[in-house]
């Protein structure tokens, strides 16, 4: 079948493919979003309430040819006949630095799969702190090419600027965002997502562009990023990010336009974890009332406002953050919540308590925020500051302190994954702390489904983790696991015993 690589897409003449599999085609490249606006309730897996038709397309047509994602096209038809995309320009920028001995397999892995012609590329999925960056710039130099890196926030691409002007400084870097186009001479080039899909540029200006790096690459699985592989057929394509799946069960979406993952590294057995569960629990009005919608499900929004708000609650907090600083005083810790309102709150006790010798000045004391809406140079004064006061939306992906090496939780959530990553940017070696995370586990309603779920993430990368209530140790891993090896007698099933057992500290009334 002649098929052609084209800035276009895969593109495959229409009379070669029979009605029916022309016909299965677009109905592999009709994507529907699975939504679930069930705020925390126990509603069916893509449960939804919208009446709102979200189906959007990967294919485009013309009378005489059918474009569709590449990678889709090679797995189903193989390598094309004819390969329209140019080389790319060449670049001649010297990597300076040293990769890690943990490094050089995903490396490897990426550059095979990009002189496959059936592949030209592929995803790299490694935990947060893995060095994800510093790899995807090592490769662009091994490569030769002109290279344009792609994110969805601003402090993404500055954090690959900072790499580039680190470990590559003759490099010159221009920018495409909004209406700023430099990318003429340029060896590389950093570009805003956002501007790539929603925004129309003469095509010329990537025709020299031989490497496309697309950071958190799971963000194109939306139907309003995908649109910027239209404008991405280039030689070879990378995607970095540390957890590929979607909630809306997109991400074969990315997948079609790049390819699958040629290197994963689902559990981190480099670093050792210890976690803290917390049992928390109020029979207050204002904490523990199980809120309902109009449809009878639970109010997870709602409940939530009423968790972060509880001042008892808060107070317990900040009782746990005292004792880390007791034992441990130059530990940096982040904490993190889904309302600023809480942060506050926390903030007030800080300063009353002169945790971190605080004056009530922000400048001056040991604390900062980290939070939407503050400029890049205020995010780096925080930056350095012991204690980090966070949104989990800003601290989810690309936040990078190095010396962070405490995280507490004070609001519950289920998606920790990019969170805990922000403790796990040191390497192992330069670490004076062990990573420490505090898990409050409000014990009751979704809230208990939300802690399973964390705890699931804790057991199956094999974190350390011991059960408080009361801030009184009540069960340590060490005795779980072993009660478990004497209950079970069977190697073969001692960890699904284990998990088990832990899991009925969250499920007990």
């Amino acid at each position: 079948m002649y098929s052609i690589l084209s800035r276009n897409g895969y593109g495959i003449l229409k009379s070669a493919l029979s009605e029916k599999e022309l016909d299965n085609i677009k109905k592999d490249l009709t994507m529907v979003p699975r939504v679930n606006f069930d705020m925390g309730g126990k509603g069916g897996k893509g449960a939804s309430n919208s009446t709102e038709d979200l189906t959007f397309y990967l294919y485009n047509e013309n009378d005489k040819r059918i474009y569709i994602p590449r990678y889709y096209g090679f797995q189903k038809y193989g390598a094309p006949t004819l390969c329209k995309l140019t080389g790319g320009a060449d670049i001649d920028v010297k990597f300076i630095g040293s990769l890690r001995e943990a490094q050089q397999e995903p490396i490897a892995n990426f550059l095979k799969a990009a002189n496959d012609p059936q592949k030209m590329g592929g995803i790299i999925s490694v935990p947060c702190g893995f060095g994800k960056t510093i790899m995807s710039l090592y490769i662009a130099c091994a490569l030769k090419k002109k290279t344009i890196f792609i994110s969805h926030k601003d402090f993404l691409n500055q954090q690959f600027t900072d790499t580039v002007a680190q470990f590559a400084p003759d490099a010159k870097v221009g920018i495409i965002k909004q209406k700023k186009v430099d990318v003429a001479g340029k060896d590389f080039i950093v570009a805003s997502l956002q501007s790539l899909a929603m925004r129309d540029y003469d095509e010329s200006i990537f025709d020299d562009i031989g490497f496309v790096i697309i950071d958190e690459v799971h963000h194109t699985g939306a139907q309003v990023f995908c649109k910027a592989f239209r404008k991405l057929n280039n030689p070879v394509i990378l995607g970095l990010s540390a957890t590929l799946n979607r909630k809306d069960g997109m991400r074969k979406v990315f997948e079609y336009y790049i390819g699958k993952s040629v290197y994963t590294l689902k559990n981190k057995e480099f670093c050792d974890v210890k976690v803290q569960i917390h049992k928390y629990f109020e029979t207050h009005i204002d904490y523990s009332t199980v809120k309902l919608m109009w449809n009878g499900k639970e109010n997870g929004a709602g409940m939530i406002n009423n968790v972060c708000s509880f001042m008892p609650r808060t107070q317990f907090i900040i009782s746990l953050l005292m004792d880390i600083l007791s034992k441990e005083p130059n530990r940096r810790i982040l904490i993190l919540s889904e309302r600023r309102n809480q942060l506050k709150d926390i903030e007030k006790f800080i300063v009353e308590y002169k945790i971190c010798a605080g004056t009530g000045d922000a400048t001056a004391a040991g604390y900062g925020y980290y939070v939407g809406g503050m400029k890049q140079a205020d995010l780096a004064i925080s930056a350095e500051k012991q204690i980090i006061l966070a949104t989990y939306q800003l601290a989810a992906e690309g936040f990078n302190v190095p010396s962070l090496n405490t995280i507490i939780f004070a609001s519950p959530i289920s998606d920790i994954q990019q969170s805990i990553g922000r403790i796990l940017r040191e390497p192992p070696e330069k670490r004076k702390y062990i990573p420490l995370c505090i898990d409050i586990l409000d014990d009751f309603s979704i809230f208990k489904r939300k802690g399973a779920a964390r705890l699931k993430f804790y057991n199956n990368n094999k974190y350390r983790v011991s059960y408080y209530v009361d801030n009184q140790e009540i069960e340590s891993e060490e005795s779980v696991a072993a009660s478990a090896a004497v209950e079970t007698n069977d190697d073969d099933n001692a960890d699904d015993a284990d998990f088990k057992k832990k899991l009925r500290f969250v499920e007990e009334d």
